[in-house]
């Protein structure tokens, strides 16, 4: 699966999913935003596997990169949210720091 992952830079180097695509692009509300999750957009196309949308907390920044990600040509039925993003994320464990 493609772990693209919108978390700010500061919050991407206190925790991320090992070989998570960052974009650095929440809360994904602008188009120079939008335009930072392309390179995980070319990711996920080339995988043609499960998208998985990582945020701060799964709410409307995901919500907004899934939506962009559904207008790019991703089918729908391979995109996800992290339910809850990393704030609920109950395996600190697995997470990364830069």
């Amino acid at each position: 699966m493609v772990l693209v992952d919108i978390q700010v830079k500061d919050e991407f180097s206190l925790h991320h999913f090992k070989n998570s695509i960052e974009t650095n692009s929440f809360p994904v509300e602008t188009e120079e935003q939008r335009k930072m999750i392309n390179p995980a957009v070319a990711a996920a196309k080339a995988a043609g596997t499960d998208v998985v949308v990582v945020c701060p907390r799964g709410g409307g920044g995901a919500k907004r990169c899934y939506t962009y990600l559904k207008d790019q040509g991703i089918a729908e039925e391979k995109l996800f949210i992290l339910e809850g993003g990393v704030d609920k994320w109950p395996y600190k464990e697995m997470m990364e720091k830069r």
